[in-house]
């Protein structure tokens, strides 16, 4: 039994998924006599028929129905396999996207990035879609505009927040604040005098 498991899991193949789910089926494969007597077993890939095996010819029909039986359930098992695990790795991205989501520390700029790098594919109006936001939104996050000062930038990700000032102290308090400061300093470098 453990040696069975261990052949299961030195057979993974370097195929594709679609070549994969091409091989696990039978309607692909012939075992072909030549005129020598000799079979041999061929499969269709893309519309392609080519030799199979490297072996090239086998004696009698029984050797390559019998490899071809073994190939088909071993190949059949990968492709579950490979579809259980995209599978799991999209369900654990769900569930990472709706953290993302109800994530109350993150800004809206952040949540997008981290969304994006998921690997879920959504486009633009997708993703707006799923965070409730609007198109432009999602559009300015991603074009984001790093033509200021790095310092700047360094210290509004160690705070992990869109905005560069605490919004639970008083007025009076944010404006003197160093963050405060350089975000005024930064919007008006920016405003073409």
């Amino acid at each position: 039994m453990n040696n069975e498991k261990n052949k299961k899991k030195a057979s993974k193949t370097s195929w594709t998924d679609h070549q994969l789910f091409q091989l696990s089926n039978r309607a692909n494969h012939k075992i072909v006599k030549t005129a020598a007597g000799d079979y041999i077993w061929k499969h269709q890939l893309d519309g392609k028929w080519e030799n199979h095996c490297i072996q090239g010819s086998f004696s009698t029909y029984k050797k390559p129905a019998s490899h071809l039986a073994y190939w088909t359930a071993i190949w059949g098992e990968e492709l579950i396999q490979r579809n259980e695990k995209i599978s799991k790795e999209f369900s654990s991205a769900r569930k990472r996207l709706l953290r993302i989501k109800d994530s109350l520390n993150k800004t809206t700029a952040d949540k997008i990035n981290e969304v994006k790098l998921l690997g879920l594919q959504f486009t633009n109006e997708e993703l707006a879609m799923e965070l409730g936001i609007s198109l432009a939104t999602v559009k300015r996050a991603l074009k984001k505009d790093y033509s200021a000062p790095q310092r700047f930038y360094r210290e509004s990700k160690k705070k992990d927040s869109a905005i560069y000032y605490n919004m639970n102290d008083s007025e009076k308090v944010r404006r003197a604040s160093k963050e405060y400061l350089d975000y005024v300093e930064f919007m008006n470098s920016k405003v073409i005098k």
